[in-house]
Formats: C-alpha cells, sequence, structure tokens
C-alpha cells in the first residue's frame, strides 16, 4: 500500500481538486488506481455523501426501516455500500491508532468523538459487522434484513458518543 501523500501528490500532478483528492487518497487504501478511479467518479461521490447523511448521522431506532426501505432495490450498489463504509471505518481506524490525521470534519460529532477515543474492541466491531454482511451478501441473504443489520451495528456504536445535548428520547 502506498503512503496517502504520495497518492495525493498523484492526484494533484494529474489535476484533482485539493479537497477531493485528499478524500480519494483517505478512501483507496493505499491504492494509486483506486484512488485515480475514484477522483474522477461523480456517482461515487453522490453515494458517498448519502452513506455519510443515512448511515453515521442516524441516531433513532426509527431511522432504521426508513433507511433500509430506500435502500431495499438498490442491490446493485451493495459493493459500493459496502466499501464506502469500510473506507469509513478504515479512516477512523487511521485517525485513532495510526499517524494519518484524515479531516473527519464532514463526520458527526459522535463519529469524530468515536475516531478520538473508542477502544479497539469497538472498531472491531464495526469492521466484523461488515465482514460478516459481505459474507451474508454472498449467499444471497436478505439484502434488507442485511442492510438493518448493519445500520443497527453503526447506530449501536455511533450512539454511545452521542453528548447528552445531541441525545434524544429513541
Amino acid at each position: 500500500a502506498w503512503e496517502d501523500e504520495y497518492i495525493l501528490s498523484v492526484l494533484e500532478r494529474n489535476g484533482a481538486p485539493k479537497d477531493r483528492a485528499l478524500e480519494a487518497a483517505a478512501a483507496a487504501g493505499g491504492s494509486i488506481g483506486k484512488a485515480l478511479e475514484l477522483v474522477s467518479d461523480d456517482e461515487y461521490w453522490k453515494l458517498r455523501e448519502e452513506v455519510l447523511n443515512q448511515f453515521l448521522k442516524s441516531t433513532s431506532r426509527s431511522e432504521v426501516i426508513k433507511i433500509s426501505n430506500q435502500w431495499k432495490d438498490r442491490k446493485p450498489d451493495s459493493e459500493k455500500l459496502m466499501t464506502i463504509l469500510e473506507s469509513y471505518v478504515r479512516q477512523m481506524t487511521e485517525y485513532r491508532f495510526g499517524a494519518a490525521r484524515t479531516d473527519l470534519s464532514r463526520f458527526p460529532a459522535q463519529w469524530q468523538r468515536f475516531s478520538e477515543k473508542a477502544g479497539k474492541e469497538s472498531f472491531l466491531r464495526l469492521s466484523e459487522a461488515l465482514s460478516d454482511a459481505r459474507k451474508q451478501l454472498q449467499f444471497n441473504t436478505n439484502y434488507q434484513a442485511v442492510l438493518e443489520k448493519i445500520i443497527f451495528a453503526f447506530m449501536g456504536e455511533g450512539n454511545l458518543w452521542l453528548s447528552s445535548s445531541e441525545s434524544v428520547f429513541r
């Protein structure tokens, strides 16, 4: 895997805007080819924003069915969804335990706190939830049920890091 700084320099030499290049480098997991592909894929960036807003900003159990209903017919996007969520977990993990200081300012406050203070077990639970979801999708498990399980996993971890002012009756 290439260092993000090197990938960033390659992206910028190829004309990528700095902010998108930073995020593409962080999302590419050390792959220059993947970063070059991502930086110019507008559909990926729209989907990434949608995933951030729905999967990381959701804090209420009542939102789970709403989100899974919105995604239930989007099984063709499942690979991108998993990749984006894995990228977010990787970015938070690198922020917490690595030298990388990825800009997490777009993340909801509870996920910023999570990235600063959560223990290894919390990161492991999210990674395992995504790994399990990938396995279930390979065996044609009900897509909507897999989505709901992922949403609950992220919501469960994220809600632990809500401040009392962000907490609402659930």
